[in-house]
C-alpha cells in the first residue's frame, strides 16, 4: 500500500512535456513597462467597469450582456468581453480560478512541475494542452499598472484575433476582461492598451 502510494505521488510531480507540441507550449509571458508616453486618440469606451480609447468612426457595434463588438468598414473589429471564468465560453477549467489558470497559461511550460497541490494534475495538463491553440506562434506578454495585470499574445496566424488580451483587476481573483482585437495595426492595438482603465 505505501509503495502504491509512494509511486503516484512520484508520478504527481513529473513534468508533462509529452502532452503539448509547438511554439506556444514554451512560451512564457515577458514583463513589458506599461505604454504610459503613447498619444491616444479615438473615442472613448466604457462597459461592465473598463474603459479604453478605441478607434473613430466604427461601422457597427452589437451588445450583448456580458460581450461589446465594435466593427469597421475596412473589416477591422474589436471585442471586449466580461467573463467570470465560469460557462461555456470560458477557457477556464472548472474547479480552479481564472487567476491560477492564467498563471499557469503565461508562466509555466511542459517542462514544469505542478507547484500547485491544490490544482489537480488533470487541471494542470489541460491548461498547457490548451496553450498550443490559445498562444500558438504568438509573442506573449505581461503588463502590469495597478491595479491591472495584463496579458497580451500578439500573432498573426491565430484566429479569429491577431491580439488577445487577458485584462485581470488584482482586486478580484476570478474575474476578468477579455479584448481581442482583428485586422488592426499591432500599433494601434499599442495605443488601445496605453488608454485601458478599471474603475
Amino acid at each position: 500500500m505505501l509503495i502504491i502510494l509512494f509511486l503516484q505521488v512520484a508520478c504527481a510531480s513529473v513534468p508533462v512535456a509529452s502532452l503539448c507540441s509547438g511554439a506556444g507550449c514554451y512560451a512564457i509571458a515577458k514583463s513589458e513597462p506599461w505604454p504610459n508616453n503613447v498619444v491616444v486618440s479615438g473615442i472613448s469606451l466604457t462597459f461592465r467597469g473598463i474603459s479604453m480609447v478605441i478607434p473613430s468612426d466604427p461601422s457597427a457595434m452589437a451588445s450583448l450582456p456580458d460581450a461589446l463588438l465594435v466593427k469597421y468598414a475596412d473589416g477591422a473589429s474589436v471585442l471586449v468581453a466580461l467573463t467570470n471564468g465560469r460557462g461555456s465560453l470560458s477557457p477556464v477549467p472548472q474547479g480552479i480560478s481564472a487567476r491560477e489558470w492564467a498563471d499557469v497559461l503565461f508562466s509555466r511550460t511542459p517542462n514544469d512541475i505542478n507547484p500547485n497541490a491544490a490544482l489537480a494534475n488533470n487541471k494542470w495538463e489541460e491548461i498547457i494542452q490548451s496553450k498550443a491553440v490559445m498562444i500558438g506562434d504568438g509573442l506573449v506578454s505581461v503588463y502590469r499598472q495597478t491595479p491591472i495585470t495584463l496579458y497580451r499574445v500578439r500573432s498573426e496566424t491565430l484566429q479569429p484575433y491577431s491580439d488577445d488580451m487577458i485584462i485581470f483587476d488584482d482586486r478580484k481573483a476570478d474575474e476578468f476582461f477579455r479584448i481581442g482585437t482583428k485586422n488592426l495595426p499591432h500599433a494601434l492595438v499599442d495605443k488601445i492598451l496605453a488608454s485601458i482603465k478599471i474603475k
